[in-house]
């Protein structure tokens, strides 16, 4: 592979960055609903914030496609440390400064998002030969997911600390050799902006020559007007790729506000068990690309995507319906297996369905579909009955709902292709 060296640079400068954006992601909301009791506001926050997206998103896009994308990587990767260090600085000087940092961190790791890893597997594949592409792409995805699962175990370290001589994981207490103290927020933020810092470092020793030559860049909006009018001349296509996309809006919503809340209010646990769902989901998106070209060599591609929808309706209904930690982690489990394994589908099936020339408008368009689903729900949780017990079953028979329908749509589209 040529770039041969370029790729583990690239490997570790995101890998660190991504472990602690990870512990940063359980800790805030933890902190927000814990320690805060800012439920309603942490909703409403991130719901305005998903909407925003809505507009940062083509201008990251048209980012990606004017500028290197190493230097796009260095500089939102510094722009971000820097940015953190000084909202640590600034809470010190403001009425309910932790609250106001909790949310400005939160935020700006939500923006980083939608530039950092669109650009990061854009490169990817600007220095990659198109050969190996899909191994590029297995690396990135079991580097993230591997990451998720070490942010999840440390992030019981720093949430809770083990000053009992003892961590509580996956509901085992495990003798811990070392006392630590437990990690202040801003303490937990400024970890998070050195390992930017540190990422910054790795990616200026990447050197690489760009495969793509003579790239054409189609202004967004030309994008998406083409888009909209290959989708309106292909409906059931149209009804595939939103529909397709249920499972990641509901598994968004659920890790990054909705988790929290379940255990704190609802099953009336530790950050522990928040953090040990973290860990057991990457396990499951890490066993996923096994397990899912398996099941699709069986029963097809559209089939095993249909029993990823059956599989996640009955796990939603399942925590609506239990009360139990042992639940929560199985369900964690069979969310990473089924996202990750409707994703990895989702993206083949498309490929059978949407002429290359027209695939990137089209996932633009479904993304967009995506972010209002993911803004609509979050806003709707952030009414406080959501957060009570007696509200929190309702929220995943609604979630369940929205998938089992998803389901259906999408056994009706497919019988029309």
């Amino acid at each position: 592979m040529a770039n041969r060296n370029t790729i583990p640079l690239l490997l570790a400068s995101n890998s660190v960055s991504s472990f602690s954006q990870g512990i940063s992601l359980i800790a805030i909301p933890w902190y927000l609903i814990h320690y805060l009791d800012a439920y309603e506001l942490f909703g409403w926050s991130y719901g305005i914030v998903t909407f925003s997206v809505l507009f940062w998103q083509p201008i990251a896009g048209t980012i990606i496609d004017r500028y290197p994308r190493r230097n796009i990587l260095i500089a939102t990767s510094f722009i971000e440390g820097s940015l953190l260090l000084l909202g640590v600085w600034l809470s010190q000087y403001l009425d309910n400064g932790l609250l106001v940092l909790a949310i400005f961190a939160f935020s700006l790791m939500i923006f980083g998002f939608n530039i950092h890893y669109p650009n990061v597997y854009a490169f990817a594949q600007e220095i990659t030969d198109s050969q190996n592409y899909q191994r590029t792409n297995s690396l990135l995805e079991i580097q993230g997911q591997s990451t998720t699962m070490l942010a999840g175990f440390v992030s019981i370290i720093l949430l809770e600390g083990t000053t009992s001589g003892v961590i509580s994981f996956l509901g085992f207490d495990i003798p811990f050799p070392f006392q630590i103290q437990a990690w202040t927020l801003p303490e937990i933020i400024m970890l998070d902006a050195s390992t930017y810092f540190l990422s910054v470092m790795i990616l200026l020793f990447i050197k690489h020559q760009s495969k793509i030559q003579n790239q054409v860049i189609t202004p967004f909006k030309q994008r998406l007007k083409e888009g909209f009018s290959y989708l309106n001349q292909n409906r059931n296509v149209l009804s595939f790729g939103t529909f397709s996309y249920s499972i990641f809006t509901v598994v968004i919503v659920y890790s990054f506000m909705l988790n929290a809340s379940y255990v704190e209010n609802y099953l009336e646990l530790g950050p522990e068990t928040m953090a040990s769902c973290e860990f057991i989901y990457g396990l499951g998106a890490l066993s996923a690309g096994l397990l899912t070209s398996r099941l699709s060599r069986l029963g097809g591609t559209f089939k095993t995507i249909v029993g990823f929808f059956v599989v996640t309706t009955i796990i939603l209904l399942l925590l609506a319906l239990t009360k139990s930690a042992k639940i929560t982690f199985l369900v964690s489990l069979l969310l990473g297996i089924s996202n990750a394994g409707t994703r990895i589908l989702r993206i083949s099936h498309l490929f059978t369905l949407v002429p290359n020339e027209k695939i990137g408008r089209t996932n633009s368009i479904f993304g967009m579909i995506c972010l209002l689903e993911r803004a609509m729900f979050i806003l709707l949780f952030s009414i406080p009955f959501f957060a009570t017990s007696a509200g929190t079953p309702s929220v995943y028979f609604i979630l369940a709902a929205f998938v089992g329908l998803s389901g259906v749509f999408l056994v009706r589209a497919n019988k029309n292709i």
